[in-house]
């Protein structure tokens, strides 16, 4: 390969990364009890927390009614992501629903009594910020489930999330069955997907599947979103002095 070649390459190399490519979903995996019921406690070990803080929705989260309905609350500390639209049958407040940390105020627990569950068909967000927000990286989207009352466990079977790019590309996760269709137990579980190639204006739907034959809606609890650490990228002028160095070893040789 001549050194004309080698700096060709490079320098295509370099303008490959800067490409826009649709965005790609992957179901993760899920976790369970004390991991999804202290989400925004960083001294409980987070198996799935992309970032290294130990706490779930640092790039955005939202908790149905705290500081007002479909609002993301005070304890994201960056805003990712931007309410667009639901489809939904409501949302129920129930003093037996599981008790979780409390978005807008991290250092207290919170509970059906005051907060609720949101029990759409569909959730619909889109991701803002800068192309610079998502290059390499992945997003990380995290929905939980499994945070009902003890009367309704039994009801709660064969639900399923699938989450879905609806601007921009055409990502599609699949249907994930909550439990593998068994009923709740009553602990909390947080399901995660993973979402590469996002860019700014990105739009997703989540969508809640609920028992065979409509007798129990699915719902959607609170919701986390994280962003891995960015991955360093070979700059162009790192590439053409690659190139360069190519060149200078072989007017030695």
């Amino acid at each position: 390969m001549t050194a004309k070649h080698l700096i060709t390459l490079c320098f295509g190399a370099a303008a490959s990364m800067g490409a826009v490519h649709a965005a790609t979903i992957n179901y993760a995996s899920s976790v369970e009890n004390t991991t999804v019921n202290e989400w925004l406690t960083a001294s409980t070990a987070k198996s799935m927390d992309i970032d290294g803080d130990n706490v779930y929705g640092t790039f955005g989260a939202v908790h149905w009614t705290v500081l007002g309905a479909n609002q993301q609350a005070s304890g994201s500390t960056v805003p990712g992501w931007a309410y667009l639209g639901e489809t939904s049958f409501g949302q129920f407040r129930n003093a037996d629903y599981a008790v979780i940390d409390n978005l807008a105020s991290p250092s207290s627990d919170i509970q059906g009594a005051i907060a609720a569950v949101q029990s759409p068909g569909v959730f619909t967000f889109e991701m803002t910020g800068t192309p610079a927000t998502y290059a390499g990286r992945t997003l990380r989207v995290g929905v939980m489930a499994d945070i009902l009352g003890s009367a309704e466990w039994a009801a709660d079977t064969g639900k399923a999330y699938q989450l879905v790019q609806t601007v921009g590309g055409s990502g599609d996760s699949g249907l994930i069955t909550l439990r593998g269709g068994a009923a709740a137990n009553g602990q909390p579980e947080m399901y995660f997907f993973d979402v590469t190639g996002v860019n700014p204006g990105d739009t997703f739907q989540i969508i809640a599947l609920g028992t065979p034959g409509g007798s129990f809606p699915g719902y959607i609890g609170p919701m986390s979103w994280d962003l891995s650490a960015p991955v360093p990228e070979p700059s162009s002028a790192l590439l053409a002095g690659v190139a360069l160095l190519g060149l200078t070893r072989r007017r030695r040789a």
